[in-house]
């Protein structure tokens, strides 16, 4: 008989999915401990453990969040790792049973050969794209409108967004992400609170990467004032944003 056992995050990862975690050969350990800590919502578990006769044989890593879509708060699950003993693989769909149908399941970029079986369970394949822009565009420049400013104040910033974006903001506490709010000069009710992240492609090229918009309009209709914003506050030539539609990239196509 099989035990499905839920994980919470209390400071360290216990010692006995330590172990199991750092000997699997399918996902590098270093990965799944850097999902961990990010922790959205302290009431929802990180990850279930699947176990067999008190033996691990099965790991879900799972990012769970609650958010307000048109008005309406759903339950939101990110599947990053997703594990389990070959000779027990025939039951290694036990370890979505206290989110099927419970949340809105994503995962983000499967290993080729999970994604047929996602596929069986009922999971549409969604192709995401990616834009960069090179900052330093001289026909941005000609066209510039100081309109935008910049506030990175973190007390100031809590001030002016609304509760679903402070749990947003508080969500995405590690030092790596940027928090940050755009506004307009002349009427500051108009404004955008966005999270980026600096990455580093081909070791080289860092870029300036969004991770949420609050205002994705706002930020469209004044990139060539925001774009600018970003290049001189962080000196950073490069920006980019992943999106499923056209219409929501924030970036222009050049």
């Amino acid at each position: 008989k099989y035990q499905l056992k839920e994980i919470f995050f209390k400071g360290k990862i216990e010692q006995k999915l330590k172990f199991y975690l750092k000997n699997q050969k399918n996902i590098q350990y270093d990965l799944i401990k850097k999902n961990f800590l990010l922790r959205f919502d302290s009431k929802y578990p990180l990850a279930y453990v699947l176990k067999k006769k008190g033996k691990i044989v099965g790991f879900l890593g799972t990012l769970i969040s609650k958010r307000l879509v048109n008005n309406k708060f759903y339950l939101f699950c990110n599947i990053h790792s997703w594990l389990v003993d070959t000779e027990h693989r025939i039951v290694s769909q036990l370890l979505f049973k206290k989110i099927i149908n419970k949340c809105v399941i994503t995962v983000l970029s499967s290993r080729i050969g999970l994604t047929k079986t996602f596929q069986k369970m009922g999971f549409k394949v969604i192709n995401m794209k990616y834009r960069v822009i090179f900052l330093l565009n001289p026909i941005f420049f000609i066209k510039r409108k100081n309109i935008v400013a910049i506030n990175k104040n973190k007390f100031s910033i809590t001030k002016m967004i609304n509760s679903n974006n402070l749990k947003i903001y508080n969500d995405h506490s590690q030092a790596r992400y940027i928090k940050i709010v755009f506004y307009n000069l002349n009427k500051k009710s108009e404004k955008s609170f966005v999270i980026g992240e600096i990455l580093t492609k081909k070791k080289i090229f860092k870029i300036f990467n969004f991770v949420y918009i609050e205002n994705d309009r706002f930020v469209r209709n004044n990139w060539i004032s925001i774009q600018t914003k970003i290049l001189k506050e962080f000196k950073i030539l490069f920006c980019g944003q992943y999106f499923i539609s056209d219409y929501k990239t924030v970036i222009p196509e050049i």
